[in-house]
């Protein structure tokens, strides 16, 4: 039935600057502004191929979600900028 469709799925790319994590000690973190997302958004997130091993070093993940704003917390600030995949799902 007309209206029961979900919107379509959106590609969105976020950069992590390497001199933008906040905190003294970790956790570190950082937020970044994704139009578009929302508090209730299904997300998925991944790093760009060229991020994936400093992505992956840091251990960086989203924590947090809110209107056109994620959250990423890493372990041990990562010595480059990065750059994070978002596909805001339906």
């Amino acid at each position: 039935p007309a209206g029961t469709y979900a919107a379509p799925s959106q590609g969105k790319a976020a950069a992590l600057s390497a001199s933008a994590w906040a905190g003294a000690a970790a956790p570190f973190t950082q937020a970044v502004t994704v139009q578009g997302v929302t508090a209730a958004s299904n997300i998925i997130v991944a790093p760009a191929p060229a991020s994936l091993e400093a992505y992956g070093a840091a251990q960086v993940r989203c924590t947090e979600q809110a209107a056109n704003s994620l959250t990423f917390t890493c372990e041990k600030v990562p010595e480059t900028n990065l750059t994070v995949n978002i596909l805001i799902v339906g």
